[in-house]
């Protein structure tokens, strides 16, 4: 880009200011970042995002039936407690999906969320989600991975996801690799419905799921249930699934995925199912919903009157907090300051995360950090949690950064922020000061299990103040005391060494110690084993409060206390202590968090996409303490319906069938015979084998079968020029194959491409190892084509074969360092056609060379041709001649003549980015250029679509036969245009885009119609040979005429630079996407006729 300052003072005139000032508008509106990478073909420039593995894994795996369940030293433990669990869990879900798990079934077991993240689980199937044009079956992948949490209930929860994720997959595409390819194409699942099915089964509908799904309702998010993505299609999804299982019968989840798989269509497989179609099926599941809500949930949580209401709600926080929301963030927490003046909060932005402060009284906002980088990630269930010192001088924050957590300390006084690393614990998952504001009590995740460590803060290190396998959560302090309470589920108070893998249960009961006991004593201080009680937070006088949730009766809160009774009388009296319990607050929404602050309870909940704080006053307590208070806890009723429902019991007469309540005969169960020694040993405890580890053995399976049209070169290096121009390789097949790996480390690729001419024909061969922080490939590939030459006239087949050594550095998730040695080999066979040629030498030529790249990729995308934020890359390569082609060049004298021309090499840039305009439209913006160095040059051809079905795709534009043209490479997209409307050794090429999704909601749409887009585009661009497209030095400005014995050249002055503007339609059909452009181009201010071009082919 620095060149073009000087290309500005040779413009002649005005008006070529303005058109070549044009290309440099479009390079700023991408921003002053810049990127780097090769044109080898057309759009064909390789970016990608990064997994960073700052550890290697040792792998070893538990074999439980179809399960293998793998694990590395420090996740043993972890590994051996899901091992127990999965075949009960397996078999539980198979009454939803009609059908039992097919095996075998690898689990992948990661310590923390830290270390799945530096993982290669998944990495090359989110790159073909987003380069596959079509034609891929869909394997049914048999893996699932999960990572310690410290929350048996949360870890449960995931189990019966991951196996859902499969058994969704394996009902809808079967597991044979031969099914999935006539499947994959055809059967197009949204988001919502496979995501929302796993969510349901692993949840069930859960406080937090619920109050999504009543915030959902109340925003409209059902009436477009296409639109969304990520968690919250997935939350709209388990929405969907748990209508149709509380009104139509759990097997209907079955029957419907089977009705979708046999018509191929979800709009089918619903109303063949259940009689409704999508569209009228999503509102019912809206007002099923809110009927069930918690009575009082519509006083304080009511339906917004207006658009502008939902605007105003999405831009506050509650009436406590004077904080004005960005819609862009998603705020995870709120917590007041010591003294009540001002609230900490944290926001997620795409995994960046921010910790910012506001004050009450005057409403100021301060951001104290920003870590980490927008990116599309894995969405974390647990925020990084805040902690106030007890005199509000310094704010405490979690994070994780490369791999390990980090605890961040803000000054209060001085804005300062210091961040220190973590060692020997994985991830904190809830904090809180001690009186003394000199320790920090954590709940932290150590090898997959959560315990309580003292954190000393002047010292940077923490030390457990116990280690065993049971949950320890939500610790939290009685006021200016080192008492405190927390949350776990050990089966008494009586402290071990306990690390068996046996299971044991989810629900939490309360215990209380206190730091000054040497060593620590815990107290038992509650024991309800079929309540779960979390968020402890005491109170004045021994009094604390919990929260409880379950799907039947909703959130409430609790209050306890400590009380005695006398159980004997001797010489002394002595008594017996106990926790007294009482349902404090019915709670009228649901709840996952909140803080009981003076005489409110301030709840966490979610309106409008945002979570926002709701006060609600606290009865008075004290009432709570008398005899008469000694009540169980009362269920809320469910809310008013809005109008009278119609009866629908019906009575049968003798000779009718009672279809609703049919049993067939297969279901009928006989009764069970009383086997009396068959119950004693049900009441007996379970024994449990022991797991014995076994070593992980490298092992291959197929990972992806992809067979498409092509009309593309499908080759990562430059096809050769030898006087002809080869603008396309000719319509025809390209299919890929890939071997992995269970950890997705290792992988094996090969490839072929077949143009129906037989021309140009290729094949691949490539071997990944990703293991690492620097990724290594090697790659061989082979290409073949035949030509006329021109000055002979003779047939001629080149050979080009190509080994690659090529090495990635990840600095971040984001940016990356790419560097590769290459030798290329060409070999020219003249064909024998007559004796002349069957004498003629052959030829040969080799090259070594070298190639670096930076690239910066963090986009993401939320629909098929649709990306959010940026990606570039910035490269340079040099070639040289082998020995053996400079010595049939230059003679003797070999690689001493740097003059005749043995040296090739380009540097240039491609840079996008990707604006969100309206809903799900957005503007996208590109620019790249690319420069030839060295005395061999590369001839950019300019013009055309790429994987075009056209078949005149050469404008014929002659090249200067002046420049050492060695290579040739195509230059797109400039779809008014043919390809090679302009050549040269350099080039510059502009795009804008808006594309716009014709069905903003495509709730029951086909699928061509779900992904049907509208795009106005503009491409600007130019090749040159020279400094700049002006220079005398371009071919293009010169006709030249010849009459012997006199030969006329004149200057035409032609303008270099060309640009069409135009509209097009994409979407999917047949499980191709399908691309129709029509452009108008404009050369030397002519206005050319309308060019149409159809093509399979992604936008930039």
């Amino acid at each position: 880009m620095s060149r073009f300052p000087h290309m500005l003072h040779d413009f002649e005139t005005p008006m070529r200011r303005a058109k070549l000032g044009l290309l440099w508008a479009f390079c700023l509106a991408l921003g002053s970042q810049e990127m780097w990478g090769q044109f080898t073909d057309g759009l064909n420039v390789e970016f990608g995002k990064n997994r960073v593995q700052h550890r290697g894994f040792e792998w070893n795996y538990f074999e439980e039936g179809i399960f293998e369940v793998y694990h590395y030293r420090e996740g043993d433990q972890i590994a051996g407690q899901v091992t127990r669990i999965l075949s009960e869990e397996a078999k539980a879900l198979a009454p939803m999906f009609g059908r039992s798990l097919a095996g075998p079934i690898q689990v992948l077991v990661f310590k923390s969320e830290a270390e799945f993240r530096q993982s290669n689980v998944g990495v090359m199937t989110s790159q073909d989600q987003e380069t596959n044009i079509g034609g891929t079956a869909k394997l049914v992948g048999s893996k699932m991975f999960l990572y310690g949490r410290g929350d048996r209930l949360a870890m449960e929860r995931d189990v019966r996801e991951g196996l859902a994720r499969i058994l969704f997959n394996q009902t809808m595409y079967e597991s044979q690799w031969t099914e999935a390819l006539r499947n994959g194409n055809l059967v197009q699942v949204p988001a919502w419905m496979s995501e929302g099915a796993a969510r349901y089964a692993g949840r069930g509908l859960d406080a937090e799921s619920t109050a999504r799904i009543l915030d959902a309702a109340q925003t409209g998010a059902f009436e477009r249930l296409d639109q969304t993505t990520g968690s919250d299609a997935a939350v709209l999804g388990q929405a969907v699934w748990a209508y149709v299982a509380d009104i139509y019968g759990l097997p209907t989840i079955a029957n419907v995925l089977y009705m979708t798989r046999i018509t191929r269509s979800p709009e089918n497989g619903f109303r063949l199912a259940t009689g409704s179609y999508l569209a009228d099926l999503a509102l019912e599941v809206r007002d099923h919903h809110l009927r069930r809500a918690p009575t009082g949930h519509d006083l304080h949580l009511p339906a917004f009157e207006s658009k502008k209401a939902l605007r105003q709600a999405r831009r506050t926080a509650g009436a406590e907090i004077p904080l004005r929301l960005k819609r862009r963030y998603h705020y995870t927490q709120f917590v007041p300051s010591p003294d009540g003046t001002q609230w900490a909060f944290t926001t997620n932005e795409r995994g960046q995360l921010r910790v910012g402060t506001v004050e009450v009284a005057s409403g100021k906002l301060t951001w104290h950090a920003v870590l980490g980088h927008r990116l599309a990630r894995l969405e974390d269930d647990d925020p990084p949690r805040l902690a106030w010192h007890p005199q509000g001088k310094s704010l405490a924050f979690t994070t994780e950064l490369k791999g390990a957590p980090r605890l961040g300390f803000i000054n209060m006084l001085t804005g300062e922020m210091q961040l220190k690393e973590l060692f020997k614990i994985d991830q904190v998952l809830d904090m809180v000061y001690a009186p003394d504001g000199a320790h920090i009590l954590m709940s932290a995740l150590e090898d997959g299990q959560s315990d309580l460590h003292l954190y000393d803060i002047v010292a940077n290190n923490q030390k457990p103040l116990w280690r065993d396998r049971f949950d320890d959560l939500m610790p939290a302090f009685w006021p200016d005391e080192n008492t405190f309470i927390f949350a776990s589920n050990r089966p008494d108070d009586t402290l071990r060494n306990d690390q068996l893998d046996h299971p044991f249960p989810a629900n939490l009961d309360l215990y209380v110690a206190n730091l000054d006991d040497d060593p620590i004593k815990l107290e038992r201080w509650t024991h309800t084993p079929e309540v779960d009680e979390r968020r402890p937070q005491p109170r004045d006088k021994g009094e604390f409060t919990y929260l409880v949730n379950s799907e039947q009766r909703g959130s409430r809160l609790g209050l306890g206390w400590r009380d005695s009774t006398i159980v004997a009388v001797d010489t002394v009296v002595r008594y017996r202590t106990f926790s007294q319990l009482r349902e404090a607050l019915v709670l009228p929404v649901p709840c996952t968090e909140l803080t009981v602050k003076e005489n409110n309870v301030l709840v966490s909940v979610q309106r409008a996409g945002q979570t926002n704080l709701l006060s609600l006053p606290l009865p008075n307590l004290q009432l709570l303490h008398t005899p008469s208070s000694q009540q169980g806890f009362t269920a809320p009723t469910a809310a008013a319906f809005p109008s009278t429902l119609p009866d629908w019991s019906y009575d049968w007469a003798p000779d009718q069938i009672d279809f609703r309540n049919y049993v067939f005969e297969t279901e009928k169960q006989p009764p069970a015979p009383q086997d009396t020694a068959a119950n004693e040993e049900s009441t007996a405890p379970k024994s449990w084998a022991r797991l014995v580890p076994r070593n992980y053995r490298l092992n291959y399976a197929l990972d992806k079968v992809q067979t498409q049209l092509n009309n593309t070169f499908n080759t990562s290096f430059y096809q050769p020029y030898n006087g002809q121009v080869n603008a396309q390789p000719g319509l025809g097949n390209a299919t890929e194959i890939r071997l992995s790996d269970v950890m997705d480390d290792k992988h094996l690729i090969g490839g072929y491409t077949i143009p129906v001419n037989l021309s140009n024909t290729f094949f691949g061969l490539a071997y990944l190892n990703l293991e690492g922080q620097v990724d290594k490939e090697l790659s061989f590939q082979r290409q073949s084509s035949a030509r006329i030459d021109p000055t002979t006239g003779r047939l001629v087949e080149t050979a080009t074969h190509l080994l690659r050594r090529e090495w990635r550095w990840a600095f971040d998730e984001v940016r990356s360092l790419r560097w590769g040695l290459a030798a290329r080999f060409n070999r020219d066979v003249i064909q024998g056609t007559d004796l002349f040629s069957l004498t003629a030498d052959n030829s040969t030529g080799e090259q070594l060379g070298l190639q670096v790249a930076w690239v910066h990729d963090d986009t993401r995308s939320p629909r098929l041709n649709i990306h959010h934020g940026f990606r570039a890359r910035v490269w340079a390569e040099y070639f040289i001649d082998g020995v053996g082609t400079a010595t049939v060049e230059n003679g003797a004298q070999g690689l001493a003549t740097p003059n005749a021309g043995w040296s090739f090499g380009t540097i240039g840039f491609d840079a996008r980015r990707y604006i969100p305009i309206v809903g799900p439209s957005i503007l996208a913006l590109r620019m790249a250029g690319d420069w030839s160095i060295g005395q061999k040059k590369l001839l950019h051809m300019l013009g055309g679509t790429d994987n075009s079905f056209s078949l005149a795709g050469n404008a014929n534009t002659a090249v200067d036969p002046d420049i050492p043209y060695t290579y040739q490479a195509r230059i797109t997209p400039l779809r008014g245009f043919q390809n090679n409307v302009r050549n040269g050794a350099n080039m510059t090429v502009a795009n804008a885009e808006v594309r716009l999704p014709i069905f903003f909601n495509s709730a029951g749409k086909t699928d061509f119609l779900k992904h049907l887009q509208a795009v106005a585009f503009a491409d600007v661009g130019a090749a040159w040979t020279g400094l700049h497209p002006y220079t005398d030095d371009n071919t293009f400005n010169f006709v030249t005429v010849e009459s012997n014995p006199i030969t006329v050249t004149v200057s035409n002055n032609r303008e270099p630079v060309l640009y069409d503007v135009g509209f097009g339609l994409r979407s999917r059909f047949l499980g191709y996407w399908l691309a129709a452009d029509w452009a108008y181009g404009v050369d030397d201010g002519i206005t050319l006729p309308r060019r149409f071009t159809l093509s399979l082919n992604f936008d930039f």
